[in-house]
């Protein structure tokens, strides 16, 4: 029997993405959908820039050069 389409999507994503929990208080996070959806954008994509560019902005740190995840392969 083969996969569904979100099981199939659901192994990818585990696969190729990390995953981490924000906690907002109330009405934050309505907040900050509205300042996403005014600009054309997602919390998501909102969350990682910030990120980024305080990164940046306070430690010099380029996160778009950061560590590849090593696998068991690359240990060999």
């Amino acid at each position: 029997m083969s996969k569904t389409s979100t099981a199939s999507k659901r192994k990818y994503n585990d696969k190729a993405y990390d995953r981490t929990s924000v906690t907002f208080r109330k009405g934050q996070l309505a907040f900050l959908r509205q300042i996403a959806r005014e600009h054309g954008s997602s919390v998501n994509s909102l969350i990682i820039t910030a990120v980024t560019e305080y990164l940046w902005e306070n430690y010099a740190v380029d996160f778009e050069k950061y560590p590849k995840p090593t696998t068991a392969d690359d240990t060999k």
